[in-house]
């Protein structure tokens, strides 16, 4: 059974909100009514948006596109901040997953923890 069909639209943006960016692209590629709805609602995108560390200074982003950035960027700080990019010794050890410029604060987090590695 579709919930998207079936339930209030609220219903179903509350949900979608609560996912994050990689379950939210996987729900996407589910059925053309779930892609339609995710992909039109500007709210659910917002969602993941709000309280991020990614800033779009020219404001010329959509709300998708700031969310994918925001996610690669909450993926790289994490990379970062567990240690992992402490290890890494050649090219091939890089991450996979495209990385995000930093603000100034997140550098300082950054440096913090490998100072007390």
């Amino acid at each position: 059974m579709d919930f998207v069909n079936h339930l209030p639209a609220e219903i179903s943006v509350m949900i979608f909100s609560l996912t994050d960016y990689q379950d939210l692209c996987k729900a996407l590629q589910t059925c053309t009514t779930w892609y339609d709805f995710i992909n039109y609602t500007d709210y659910i995108w917002k969602q993941l948006c709000d309280g991020s560390t990614y800033d779009d200074p020219q404001d010329e982003l959509s709300l998708k596109q700031s969310a994918k950035l925001t996610y690669y960027k909450k993926l790289t700080l994490e990379f970062w901040l567990s240690g992992k990019m402490s290890q890494i010794r050649t090219a091939e050890q890089l991450p996979t997953f495209p990385t995000r410029p930093f603000d100034v604060d997140t550098w300082g987090r950054i440096l913090e923890m490998e100072l007390a590695r």
